[in-house]
């Protein structure tokens, strides 16, 4: 029984010892590492964004970075329509062991901006009092609906005062806007003055002069007052201008002008020279002349001392 185990004995140990004879010392490879890491994606901005409908969307994109091979490039998939709405965008890497990762981005499209209104003239309007208020209106231009309709809330009264004409405008999002105009009413047009009559009243010295007045409207007030200025002296020719004023209960004056001529008496200007050949009174000094050529001084005597000066009177 023993020399039956001991062979067998020896046979396993040098098994165990690599086979006996000359062994093989070289050292075994490294275990191959493989790259099992997908790459990190890290978005630009924050992972929802919100968009106001109409205006361009501009992503901010994603970058990547690998364990192994650094930076990977990103891809981005999914699109940001026009519609109200919530859209995906959706970045992927992957590296040169292909690992892949994602990130996803949520865009939410929403119209938060209300219309624009333009008040048509100016936010400040000056009218005139007594006259009919006619509004000028707005318009209003939403970036996703395009026009939008005004509605206008307020009334101008007849009475001086400032008024406020309100606009507003709704986009179909709900979005409203609104603009103010004030209208300042105030009556700065004065009375309108009329002369019965003529403007120029043609009197001759003497005469009786009777003024036939001037009345004046407003266009607040109705009929106003007139007072009259100036006086006429119709016993002295000259040009006399008589002044209708008058003014309604904003302070506002209006004034109209008559002229009344006064004409001297036909005649009174008329001087008698000769009259059957003698002198009138008025040339009290007579004829006379003065003869250079022989004669002398001649006055009043038909020109007997002036022998070289003929005389001739008419009448």
């Amino acid at each position: 029984m023993t020399h039956r185990i001991l062979p067998i004995f020896l046979i396993m140990f040098l098994t165990a010892c690599g086979g006996g004879g000359g062994g093989d010392n070289t050292p075994n490879p490294p275990p191959v590492q493989t790259d099992t890491t997908a790459p990190v994606i890290t978005l630009n901005g924050d992972a929802t964004v919100n968009h106001e409908q109409g205006t361009t969307y501009v992503d901010a994109g994603a970058t990547a970075t690998d364990n192994v091979d650094g930076t990977v490039s990103v891809t981005t998939t999914g699109t940001v329509g026009t519609a109200a709405g919530t859209y995906t965008l959706t970045y992927t890497a992957t590296d040169a062991a292909g690992n892949s990762a994602t990130a996803t981005r949520e865009v939410i499209v929403a119209d938060t901006t209300p219309p624009t209104i333009t008040i048509t003239g100016g936010a400040t309007t000056a009218h005139e009092q007594g006259t009919t208020y006619t509004d000028a209106g707005a318009t209003a231009t939403d970036v996703v609906d395009g026009n939008v309709d005004v509605t206008t809330s307020g009334t101008v009264g007849a009475t001086a005062g400032d008024y406020t004409i309100t606009y507003s405008a709704t986009d179909a999002a709900g979005n409203s806007a609104s603009a103010d105009r004030t209208v300042t009413v105030a009556d700065t047009t004065p009375p309108a003055v009329t002369l019965t009559g003529e403007s120029l009243i043609v009197l001759t010295e003497g005469d009786t002069f009777t003024d036939p007045g001037a009345t004046a409207d407003d266009l607040v007030d109705g009929n106003v007052a007139v007072t009259t200025s100036g006086t006429v002296d119709t016993n002295t020719p000259a040009d006399y201008i008589l002044t209708y004023s008058a003014t309604d209960l904003a302070g506002n004056t209006g004034s109209a002008t008559r002229t009344i001529r006064i004409e001297a008496i036909a005649g009174n200007d008329d001087i008698t020279v000769l009259s059957q050949g003698i002198p009138g009174s008025e040339w009290d000094l007579g004829l006379n002349a003065f003869d250079s050529g022989g004669g002398g001084d001649c006055r009043n005597d038909g020109g007997a001392g002036c022998p070289n000066i003929s005389w001739t009177v008419v009448t």
